[in-house]
């Protein structure tokens, strides 16, 4: 085994044989011990637009900036992309996923540990935006 996976092995039976609570996040999703318990938190919201992604983007792009999303990272490659932004203190990611001509996927978190109300929020606002562009 590598050094890396025997120190986070040992970490964690420290960690549950003491009661500590400790959370971590890796690769995008929560995990934790609590009192002996381990929690695996990963509260996205994904949801299939039928629109191109080029639409999806902007309309995505644009709820961003309506909700005062500060500071914007965006990182687009030809059939997917990801838009992160702080609303109110909680980190927002959209990841946004080519799936067909007319279909894209979008994942929203909200959070650390994500929030399917904000997210759904959102999806519903982006959903919104793209009924008033058209088709």
């Amino acid at each position: 085994m590598s050094k890396n996976c025997l120190r986070t092995l040992f970490l964690i039976s420290c960690l549950t044989i003491y009661g500590c609570d400790a959370v971590t996040v890796i690769g995008g999703r929560t995990m934790g011990i609590s009192s002996g318990s381990f929690i695996n938190e990963d509260k996205s919201l994904q949801t299939t637009f039928n629109y191109p992604l080029d639409k999806v983007w902007t309309a995505a792009e644009k709820i961003m900036e309506e909700m005062k999303a500060s500071p914007l990272e965006i990182s687009r490659k030809i059939a997917s992309g990801r838009i992160i932004g702080y609303i109110e203190e909680e980190k927002v990611i959209l990841d946004l996923k080519y799936l067909a001509a007319d279909q894209t996927s979008v994942i929203i978190r909200v959070g650390i540990t994500g929030d399917l109300i904000s997210s759904r929020l959102i999806s519903g606002k982006i959903a919104d935006r793209l009924k008033a562009q058209g088709t």
